[in-house]
Order: structure tokens, then C-alpha cells, then sequence
């Protein structure tokens, strides 16, 4: 019953008056746009990538430079494999 809590309910002549409806409605807007931002923030913008460097017999090779470039912004990430020949660029 949230209509009738903010007071557009069951009770007659328990409505709220034009002036508070109209606070009421500011606050909850401004409270929706300075969280809208904070929100929008949160959305991971950038990806991650993993694998595995191999030699074209199937060994792992260890030690490996592996560079990627975001063609839309020009950002360039460089990583070294491990031990094990893996990879993650984020």
C-alpha cells in the first residue's frame, strides 16, 4: 500500500498538498539524478583478455611479449606470459 503511506489512499481528505507533492517529486528527481552518474560509473568500460602462447608444436612458450591496441581509443596494453606460457591482459 505505498499509495496509501504517501498518503493517496484509502483516507478521505488525507491528501498531501499540492506544495509538499510537488517537494516530494523535486527530491525524488534530484535524488535520481545525482545517483544516475554513480551508477553509470560502475559499467566496466574495458574488457579482459587471456590465453595461452604457443609454438606451432603445442609447447607453451614462457617468457613471450603480447601486445594489444584498442583500435577505437589507440590504447596499447603489453603483458609477458608465465611459466606456463598464459596470458591476461585487462
Amino acid at each position: 500500500m505505498i499509495c496509501a503511506a504517501a498518503g493517496w489512499g484509502g483516507f478521505r481528505g488525507n491528501y498531501m498538498k499540492p506544495r509538499r507533492l510537488v517537494w516530494a517529486i523535486l527530491c525524488a528527481l534530484t535524488l535520481f539524478v545525482f545517483s544516475a552518474p554513480g551508477i553509470l560509473a560502475q559499467t566496466q568500460s574495458t574488457g579482459a583478455l587471456t590465453g595461452t602462447v604457443k609454438d606451432p608444436s603445442g609447447a607453451v612458450i614462457a617468457g613471450a611479449k603480447v601486445t594489444v591496441k584498442n583500435l577505437s581509443t589507440g590504447l596499447v596494453r603489453s603483458v609477458t606470459t608465465d611459466s606456463k606460457g598464459s596470458y591476461q591482459v585487462s
